[in-house]
C-alpha cells in the first residue's frame, strides 16, 4: 500500500503543479495582450489602464502561489472553452 499511496501522491502533486503553472502562464499572456492592446489603442482612461495591468499580474501570482486558486481558474477556463 505504501508504494501505491506514494505514487498517487506524486502524481497528484505533479498535476497540481502543472495546472498552477499553466494558469499563471495564461494570466501572464493575458497581461501581455493588455499591454499590446493599450499601445495599439488611440485613447485610454489612465485609471482603467492601471487596473488592466495589475489585475492579470496579481491573478497570475495568486494562481502560481496557491494551488486551489489555480485549479478554480483552470476549471473556469475549461467551462468557458466548452461554451464559447
Amino acid at each position: 500500500m505504501g508504494f501505491i499511496e506514494r505514487t498517487v501522491e506524486n502524481l497528484l502533486k505533479d498535476i497540481s503543479t502543472s495546472i498552477r503553472k499553466f494558469t499563471a502562464f495564461i494570466f501572464l499572456v493575458f497581461a501581455i495582450g493588455v499591454v499590446a492592446g493599450e499601445h495599439a489603442a488611440i485613447k485610454g482612461d489612465p485609471s482603467l489602464l492601471q487596473l488592466a495591468y495589475s489585475i492579470p499580474l496579481v491573478l497570475a501570482l495568486a494562481s502560481y502561489l496557491f494551488v486551489e486558486i489555480a485549479i478554480a481558474f483552470f476549471a473556469i477556463f475549461l467551462i468557458l472553452l466548452l461554451f464559447l
